[in-house]
């Protein structure tokens, strides 16, 4: 075995936590979100015009349960046209003082796969994040070609590791 599991998840002390993504709310009026499958898919697509203005996001807080750090982001979406995607992951967290948020994970990968599909975002940074070091923000940046285009969400998950693993795995 190559220290994957059949789930994908990492041996080694990582975890998979699921996050509520129907939380995720937009950064601007340029995007719109609502719910889809009976309320358990978030649906987001443009709220103004064909595309997106570079920049729109959507995005929400994360919780994390005390003693874990966050390795990665995954991501379980399909997409209503490959032109319309998910273009970037990125993970920010409030320093300290908390005048200002800092980047701790940014993966630029466009997600063009129509799907459904899941998709794991790069490693953070520091290859953790420590969730006790400030709050944690996470938001995909989205670009659509189409104004009748729309990104599904159906699971957002935060890959974690207990505190005593964050350098194995």
């Amino acid at each position: 075995m190559t220290g994957e599991a059949t789930d994908g998840v990492r041996e080694h002390g990582d975890h998979l936590i699921w996050i509520n993504h129907l939380g995720f709310l937009p950064s601007g009026p340029d995007i719109g979100v609502s719910y889809e499958e009976r309320g358990t898919a978030l649906r987001i697509e443009p709220a103004t015009s064909a595309e997106t203005p570079e920049g729109s996001f959507v995005e929400r807080v994360v919780e994390v349960p005390p003693g874990y750090v966050i390795k990665g982001v995954r991501l379980g979406y399909r997409l209503s046209a490959p032109s319309s995607f998910i273009s970037q992951i990125r993970l920010r967290q409030l320093g300290d003082p908390p005048d200002r948020w800092l980047v701790v994970l940014d993966d630029p990968t466009d997600h063009l796969d129509p799907g459904p599909i899941c998709v794991d975002s790069a490693a953070p940074f520091a290859g953790a994040v420590d969730p006790g070091a400030g709050a944690l923000s996470l938001g995909l940046r989205v670009h659509f070609a189409d104004a009748g285009d729309r990104i599904v969400l159906h699971g957002v998950g935060l890959r974690v590791s207990t505190n005593g693993s964050a350098g194995g795995g």
